[in-house]
């Protein structure tokens, strides 16, 4: 469990470990393991569970892990309630070796790509190929099941090759974008996402705000036993059903007031984002979560692709750093991380850089899930891949 937990999946799938991610806590030796957790089976893996100890625990070491749990049984530790999670159910999924591909070199920005090449080489420990952006159409990309693309100028490099890199995300492959790839990826650019820039929706932005509030509500159903049981005749004289959503309608945002939002961009703060706790990516995260942010990506989703992370609302959105009134209008409620399956395979976005610096260890988590967990949790390779 916690942050070095993925390290030590990436590590113990580097020495051809089987291992499983956790889908929900699950009670042992008296403890209870986080949403997140690892588990490694002895008779899934070569030799004898001494043998295997030994493996899981030189890779635990590697990866900083200061607790292993030992389980003498799979069975659930209350037997008078079978909901109960075990080690032996469905409540945890296997993962696959990431074979792992980051593209560098102009116009990627050297910067925030050296953000993300040191948390893949220093805090999660796993190995991964770099790319040349110049020559990228040229690669095979069927050695590798996860692409990071960082920020910078890859619209204009991946447009001709465009198609075949949505079938190596159909055939499988976890195609993970962040700051302005993710932006070049959106349906208003090259198509490969369903995901859109705000910018391109401000035609109608009411049902983008309905869907945050749906998804906002439905973490506190309130179930009203009267409108379910009573009389049909009384029930349809209440308002109708879309009435509740009518006050997050917003009006019409012209392009010309778009533009003047753009320009109080956050440099770089601390905002307010809401995890999605049925997301295999946010494994490992509380109900909320701070959020490094910075730049003017706004992503927007109708529900084609799931919202992991979705940023607070106006009156919540701070937690530190100068946020500007005109910034808030345009963030909130918008999708920090999203995902969407696209054939055999997923599509990622950040709406700005997650591992920034090397400082920001909680948005850092989120893009080691996406790099560790996705090939097993999120897409589905063909063998022999």
């Amino acid at each position: 469990a916690g942050d070095v937990g993925v390290s030590f999946a990436a590590r113990a799938l580097e020495a051809d470990l089987a291992v499983h991610a956790a889908n929900a806590e699950v009670p042992i030796a008296g403890a209870v393991l986080p949403r997140g957790s690892f588990l490694v089976r002895a008779v899934e893996n070569e030799g004898d569970w001494k043998t295997v100890e030994a493996r899981v625990v030189r890779a635990a070491r590697a990866a900083g892990v200061r607790t292993v749990h030992r389980a003498s049984t799979q069975l659930t530790p209350d037997p008078k309630d079978p909901e109960t999670p075990d080690l032996g159910g469905g409540f945890f999924e296997l993962l696959a070796r990431p074979r792992v591909a980051l593209v560098g070199n102009a116009p990627v920005s050297s910067d925030t790509y050296g953000h993300l090449w040191h948390h893949l080489d220093t805090e999660v420990g796993i190995p991964f190929s770099l790319l040349d952006a110049q020559a990228l159409g040229r690669v095979d990309l069927r050695r590798y099941n996860v692409l990071v693309l960082p920020p910078g100028g890859l619209g204009g490099v991946l447009a001709p090759f465009v198609d075949t890199l949505r079938d190596w995300v159909a055939d499988g492959g976890t195609l993970i974008a962040c700051d302005s790839a993710a932006a070049a990826l959106t349906s208003g650019n090259l198509g490969l996402s369903s995901v859109t820039l705000r910018r391109h929706a401000l035609e109608d932005l009411t049902p983008y705000r309905i869907r945050a509030a749906r998804e906002r509500d439905s973490r506190e159903v309130e179930i009203d036993e009267a409108a379910v049981w009573g009389d049909p005749v009384e029930a349809s004289d209440e308002e109708d059903a879309s009435e509740p959503f009518a006050h997050y309608a917003p009006e019409e945002v012209p392009e010309e007031h778009d533009r003047w939002l753009r320009r109080f961009a956050p440099r770089g703060v601390t905002l307010r984002g809401e995890v999605n706790e049925d997301a295999w990516l946010t494994a490992g995260c509380g109900e909320e979560f701070p959020v490094f942010y910075a730049g003017n990506n706004v992503l927007l989703t109708d529900g084609s692709a799931q919202t992991a992370i979705r940023l607070a609302p106006a009156d919540q959105l701070r937690l530190s750093g100068l946020v500007w009134p005109e910034a808030r209008e345009r963030i909130a409620d918008s999708s920090y991380l999203t995902r969407e399956s696209l054939g055999n395979g997923q599509i990622i976005l950040f709406a700005t850089i997650p591992a920034f610096r090397g400082y920001h260890k909680a948005t850092g988590r989120l893009f080691a899930n996406a790099v560790v967990l996705g090939p097993g949790l999120g897409a589905s390779q063909p063998l022999g891949w």
